[in-house]
């Protein structure tokens, strides 16, 4: 341990204003990290205890927690569209706020609003400890904080790609798009998922760097570990434009922040050749009389965040991912020939009415290809006791349509009213393991490359 820790020299004050500005800014980032962590272990513990004895009241708890930290959140959603109309005057009125994307208008303006507040506060707390020489003590404690909020988030990323529940193999959906038809983010999602085995990489080393953030002795190979994969995945983001731009900069901002605690003795090791003495970040809390209890709880903490990561990813695989039964009728199907009215209705090419073809992937919605290669997507639901399929386009609610239909041999019959006519439709179901990326599959010898 370093002989004097506390005992540091004066700090330049252009260092001391820079701690005091990243200081605030990544406690204002992380927050309500790691009390979200701590109160997601008693809500679990509740859960559990409600599950076995029905206690009611154990529920109402949880549903308050979630209640208090729901007003950090409304805050923000008040205060950011309130800048951006009263002070920004945007012309457009901020109506997205936190969702699926994480590089929203909202988002944007949010970080610009969070930078200068820190700025202004850091300047303030500048002012107010001018007398102080440095604030050694509290860069540890932001190191300690940081190297577990970004363990929390790389262990729980990492087992959603080691269980596949981020990037799921290639939906039907996906099979028959063109590759033309993709966005960036669809053609990323597409590559990655194609691949368990580049998944199952990707995610372990997301995973091995968190872990070894959780630990002294390792922080500094763990956070070098982690600022390449954060990099790696930052550039994605950008190269692919995925919404999470933001989100990938801040954590290869902290592994960098993190490294950088070594930074002198990196640049002694890499890059002139010379020894180095062993140091190990100090422990925060060594002396204090809770010190063993600490320890304890921080194996606690990693025990829980790989458990619980693991069984919510495993749990998503099952739910809504490669695991998860597949609906009825599942399959694509080409249309074959429709009858309208006793008329049996020729499907040409470019016709913007009439079904090229039906891919049903999931139990709640469906996609049909017009024969002008448009596509609309339905709300499709299966009656497999009564053989109905109840179906509306999801622009049109009123609409609603109802048919009787029969599966025989991969043929599928569909037959009822569609706006007062009589219609009858007979899809042949595709084998969807005869497309080439589904039957490829892997070989160590390739006489000639294989691209197709």
């Amino acid at each position: 341990m370093h002989p004097n820790l506390y005992e540091q020299p004066n700090w330049s004050k252009a260092r001391k204003f820079f701690f005091c500005f990243f200081f605030l800014y990544a406690v204002l980032y992380m927050f309500p990290f790691p009390i979200n962590v701590l109160v997601s272990i008693i809500q679990r513990f509740f859960s559990w205890i409600n599950d076995l004895t029905g206690w009611a009241f154990l529920k109402t708890i949880n549903d308050a927690i979630d209640t208090f930290f729901g007003w950090w959140t409304e805050f923000w959603h008040w205060l950011i569209p309130a800048i951006a109309k009263n002070i920004l005057h945007l012309k457009n009125p901020i109506t997205k706020l936190s969702n699926g994307s994480g590089d929203t208008t909202y988002d944007w303006l949010l970080t610009l609003v969070s930078f200068v507040l820190c700025l202004a506060g850091a300047a303030v707390w500048f002012i107010l400890g001018k007398t102080k020489t440095n604030y050694t003590r509290l860069y540890y404690l932001l190191l300690l904080f940081l190297r577990y909020f970004l363990a929390y988030m790389m262990i729980s990323y990492g087992f959603a790609k080691v269980i596949q529940s981020q990037f799921p193999h290639p939906s039907l959906g996906r099979l028959i798009q063109p590759l033309g038809q993709s966005s960036p983010m669809g053609l990323a999602w597409y590559f990655m998922g194609y691949s368990y085995g580049y998944n199952l990489f990707t995610g372990s080393c997301e995973v091995i760097g968190g872990l070894l953030l959780c630990f002294r002795r390792t922080k500094t190979f763990g956070a070098l570990f982690t600022m390449t994969v954060c990099m790696t995945i930052f550039i994605m983001n950008m190269c692919f434009d995925i919404p999470v731009k933001l989100f990938s900069f801040h954590l290869l901002l902290f592994a960098t922040y993190i490294a950088a605690d070594d930074f002198k003795r990196l640049v002694a090791f890499f890059f002139t050749n010379k020894p180095v003495a062993a140091y190990q970040t100090p422990y925060y809390f060594a002396g204090h009389k809770w010190a063993k209890k600490l320890v304890w709880l921080k194996w606690v903490i990693v025990l829980f965040l790989v458990f619980t990561n693991y069984t919510d990813s495993k749990k998503g695989y099952n739910e809504y991912g490669d695991g998860a039964p597949k609906p009825p009728l599942y399959g694509i199907y080409n249309a074959e020939y429709k009858i309208v009215n006793n008329d049996t209705i020729q499907l040409i090419y470019n016709d913007t009415i009439n079904w090229k073809r039906l891919t049903i992937s999931s139990k709640a919605y469906a996609k049909v290809t017009l024969l002008n290669d448009s596509s609309i997507w339905y709300d499709f639901k299966v009656d497999t006791i009564n053989k109905i399929i109840h179906l509306f386009p999801e622009e049109d609610t009123i609409t609603k349509y109802h048919l009787n239909y029969t599966l025989q041999k991969g043929l599928l019959t569909m037959f009822g009213s569609m706006k007062k006519d009589s219609v009858t439709m007979q899809f042949r179901r595709y084998d969807e393991s005869k497309f080439l990326l589904n039957s490829r599959g892997f070989h160590w010898i390739n006489e000639t490359p294989f691209n197709r």
